[in-house]
């Protein structure tokens, strides 16, 4: 009885930590999209106008909108991401955010389509419940985590890993204190035999048992991994648990034939042929729909300074063949032909024009990169296009650089909505060579969605 129970508690937890730490968002959107549809439904009932025994289409209609809406827009707002799961705030006001977003396009579209008309009072009933019961759930499981958080063990060491420990060891996160590194030292000792390690092992709660490069030479080391495996423990190597963890790739730590093994030989044709149509008839349309925008701009360019309207930068493209990239000028020109006064702009910049302190906050200048997409030479999402001068010097500094030219570059990419804005140096390059590195090895028409949903939701907060 007590082995059962054991077991099923055991199951139970690793269901828990599934959901909470994995870099998977599908878990949690799943439990969501459950969660409120059943409660968007309750919600009818309990109403005063309700009744329990009323299943009607438009209320499953209804449900299945409202759930879809608000697991699409919590997603756009990095709900699901994991350094926002451990954050009761942002739960509670993303979550809020949310429940708006979707009850003001369920409305809209139950009224407009389907011209059903449901009372007001009802849907506060649905909003308030589904509000309560999400936030609730996501607080409670983020209660569980504080109290059992993702413990590991590392075998062996090495420099990446003490990154990893560096990080659970340090306060610079708060999600950090939701990881908790158990030397391998205090479970695996010499003078134990292996039946006594399992034992002990088996008491110590671990999630992840990590196993170093060095490590796989320890004939002890290796036998300590297959007790682990018979513990129904995971392992797994240094290079992917980093990834898990951040959600990215070190390119100080991964080789071209490692990139080959993981990334670009398991690239789908079909998603590069859906995602090369999809550039064509968005971009087409994008044009179209925003072309009386796209002249207002160029007109308010031409009548502030009556200089060029569009700047053009030769960029590096895919394979390394360089195109001519458009932006909207926002900054002053300079007499010189083809030429605008360079160099990284600051908060307040004079250089910029009247127009470019409206444009730049909104992306309007990244406009005209729409043309670039419709002619194959940019993509909507991907490693975001460099300077040829830049590109050349990083590719003699960094590691991998090349690699980022394998695939056609975005106008929105990982690196822009995980590491921001940030300066042509080494160390930043690096940073956000790791991102597009993950994007590289992880492409998808779903990872594809995620970016367009988090940059919709970043332009709008005006973040740059």
């Amino acid at each position: 009885m007590n082995k059962t129970r054991n077991r099923f508690a055991k199951i139970f937890s690793m269901a828990i930590t599934d959901t909470l730490f994995s870099s998977s968002k599908i878990p949690l959107i799943s439990i969501e999209i459950l969660t409120v549809f059943l409660f968007y439904n309750i919600g009818i009932w309990i109403s005063p106008y309700g009744s329990w025994s009323e299943w009607t289409n438009a209320s499953i209609i209804g449900g299945a909108i409202y759930a879809l809406c608000f697991t699409t827009a919590g997603t756009g707002l990095g709900y699901y991401d994991r350094h926002i799961r451990f954050s009761k705030i942002r739960i509670v006001a993303f979550n809020l955010i949310a429940n708006l977003i979707s009850a003001f396009l369920t409305i809209s579209f139950m009224y407009f389509t389907l011209y059903e008309v449901t009372g007001r009072l009802t849907y506060l009933y649905s909003l308030g419940l589904i509000f309560i019961v999400t936030t609730s759930i996501r607080l409670i499981l983020t209660k569980i985590a504080k109290h059992h958080p993702f413990s590991f063990t590392i075998i062996g060491q090495s420099e990446i890993m003490s990154q990893v420990i560096d990080f659970c060891s340090g306060d610079k996160s708060a999600k950090a204190r939701y990881y908790q590194y158990i030397p391998y030292e205090t479970i695996f000792r010499n003078d134990c035999t292996s039946e006594e390690n399992f034992e002990k092992l088996l008491r110590t709660g671990l999630s992840d048992i990590v196993m170093t490069k060095s490590s796989l030479d320890s004939p002890d080391a290796i036998q300590f991994a297959f007790d682990s495996l018979r513990g129904k423990y995971q392992v797994t190597d240094e290079i992917q648990f980093y990834i898990q963890l951040f959600e990215k790739i070190p390119a100080d730590y991964v080789s071209r034939a490692w990139i080959l093994r993981h990334g670009i030989a398991k690239r789908s044709v079909f998603t590069v042929v859906i995602k090369r149509w999809f550039d064509i008839f968005f971009s087409s349309i994008v044009l179209t729909a925003l072309c009386p925008l796209m002249i207002l701009i160029a007109m308010g360019i031409k009548a502030t300074d009556g200089g060029p309207i569009f700047f053009n930068q030769s960029r590096q493209g895919r394979y390394f063949n360089p195109f001519i990239m458009f932006k909207f000028r926002t900054m002053h020109f300079v007499e010189k032909p083809g030429k605008e006064i360079g160099g990284f702009t600051k908060k307040h910049d004079s250089r910029i024009t009247k127009i470019g302190q409206l444009l730049r906050p909104l992306h309007l200048d990244e406009l005209p990169q729409i043309l670039n997409i419709f002619l194959g030479q940019m993509s909507f999402f991907g490693p975001r296009p460099e300077a040829e001068i830049f590109s050349n010097k990083m590719r003699q500094c960094v590691p991998l650089y090349e690699l980022r030219y394998l695939v056609r570059p975005g106008l929105s990419g990982l690196a822009q909505i995980n590491f921001g804005y940030a300066m042509d140096t080494v160390e930043d390059t690096k940073e956000k060579l790791a991102y597009d590195l993950y994007y590289l090895c992880n492409q998808s028409l779903l990872l594809d969605f995620h970016i367009f949903l988090r940059t919709i939701f970043y332009l709008i907060k005006g973040a740059r």
